[in-house]
């Protein structure tokens, strides 16, 4: 995607160039505001039409040992919010424990 943005800024880049050199500066104008209207518009199109379904992944695992004293919060596991969307879990986790606080080995969803 890079490749095809930087090849094409340059591309139109030289063509304004060459407008400027074999043309007169109205022209160039004219050119200017077609070319910017066009990426404009693209840019409006591609921004409504990519997909947002982007999905992550987390494993929680192996984890050690956490403690939580004085209203804290411990945790060996996964601390997701609510918004998360994807695949997690958590598995053989680490020992917790909570005095006068929370602690989770598992999954928490905020």
């Amino acid at each position: 995607m890079r490749l095809t943005v930087s090849v094409s800024s340059f591309c139109l880049i030289g063509m304004m160039l060459a407008v400027w050199v074999w043309g007169d500066l109205d022209t160039a104008g004219k050119v200017a505001s077609v070319v910017g209207a066009c990426v404009g518009v693209a840019g409006i199109a591609y921004t409504a039409l990519k997909r947002e379904d982007r999905q992550t992944s987390a494993i929680a695992k192996g984890t050690g040992t956490a403690e939580s004293r004085n209203n804290g919060f411990a945790n060996t596991g996964l601390n997701l919010s609510a918004a998360a969307t994807g695949n997690f879990s958590a598995e053989t986790t680490g020992d917790t424990e909570a005095d006068g606080g929370t602690s989770n080995s598992g999954i928490v969803i905020n």
